[in-house]
């Protein structure tokens, strides 16, 4: 197979990264935590990962997507589930130190390269398995690589990923998505989803979503990742004067929660807004969305504590919400608001 050389498009994305490392690693340092137990405890989770992705595979030829710097327990994990190891990542120095870890035990050393995530340089059908965790969210083009992990993977062929879920502020995660629309992108790509678990396994990232599915065929459609998109759009917190509160509010330097029905958010500030970002858990009960002509409800409760998503009409300009009524299983009727995604 082919390798990709460095581009400027991967020299910025190594930029982002190590940003984010070095912020991982401040906010840990701020709770008291050593470095050392940080990165013992996120080798632990790595592990947890990988077992549960193995409960699936059967022996035969995985490929690792970004799978960044391995531990020698994860890489004995793999090889004693009669794993052939192949790995891709963007970044050469990742790919150099596992390159070497696996070549401890006998793996050649074309199996590793760099490169991108959406264009491969491997031949159809070449894996039984791929797994790649908390990587697909980085692609620039989500569409091509989902659309190269089914042309890569065998029919029957099973794929396992882990991703974050929701709204961050982070640079390097590009959508924002729900379990609902990871799922919907894997099966409009060619694949049935087979299990799918929620968990706080990176605990400082808040929860993340596992899928494992297995591909059914070829893509039939591209998943289209553009309403859900955020690279394009520029974050407007809950707290700037565009926003007008009014009725029962609770605000905090993170959030203003519409509290009951009876209260109300307008916003009327400059350019197109795309999205609504908010904060959806058990409080959470049903948001009335008022734009233009146009009214809906949107269903803000969850189970799971997330920074979500309500998606705008094209050509949106002031709207207001307001808390409608508590959902069946909610606590209460709240609409906890975080901000607004606007068009750059």
């Amino acid at each position: 197979m082919s390798t990709t050389q460095d581009t400027p498009a991967s020299t910025e994305f190594e930029a982002l990264q190590q940003a984010m490392k070095n912020e991982f690693q401040r906010r840990a340092v701020a709770r008291g935590e050593s470095l050392e137990e940080v990165g013992r405890q996120r080798m632990q989770c790595y592990l947890y990962r990988w077992r549960e992705a193995l409960n699936f595979f059967r022996p035969g030829v995985l490929l690792d997507i970004g799978g960044g710097y391995s531990y020698t327990v994860v890489a004995e994990e793999i090889l004693a589930h009669r794993q052939d190891y192949w790995y891709i990542d963007i970044d050469p120095s990742a790919m150099a130190e596992t390159r070497a870890l696996f070549g401890q035990y006998g793996v050649p050393a074309d199996h590793f390269s760099t490169g991108a995530n959406h264009a491969f340089g491997f031949t159809s059908d070449q894996f039984d398995n791929v797994f790649s965790s908390h990587c697909i969210e980085h692609s620039s083009d989500l569409a091509s690589t989902l659309s190269e992990i089914n042309r890569v993977l065998k029919t029957g062929g099973t794929f396992c990923m882990a991703v974050p879920i929701g709204y961050d502020e982070a640079d390097e995660h590009l959508y924002v998505m729900g379990p609902d629309d990871w799922i919907r992108a894997l099966e409009v790509s060619g694949f049935e989803v087979l299990s799918v678990n929620i968990g706080k396994v990176y605990a400082d990232w808040a929860h993340d979503l596992f899928i494992a599915a297995r591909k059914t065929g070829p893509v039939d459609s591209p998943f289209d990742a553009s309403p859900f998109d955020k690279s394009h759009y520029h974050f407007v917190g809950h707290d700037d004067p565009s926003f007008e509160y009014s009725g029962p509010v609770q605000r905090s330097g993170f959030c203003t929660v519409l509290l009951e029905p009876g209260a109300r958010m307008r916003w009327f500030g400059k350019g197109r807004p795309h999205m609504l970002i908010v904060r959806r858990h058990g409080w959470s009960g049903l948001a009335r969305i008022k734009c233009a002509d146009d009214q809906w409800d949107a269903d803000q409760y969850s189970s799971i504590p997330m920074n979500d998503s309500i998606l705008l009409p094209a050509g949106t300009g002031e709207f207001e919400v307001t808390p409608c009524r508590a959902h069946r299983h909610g606590q209460a009727a709240q609409v906890t608001i975080l901000g607004v995604l606007t068009h750059r």
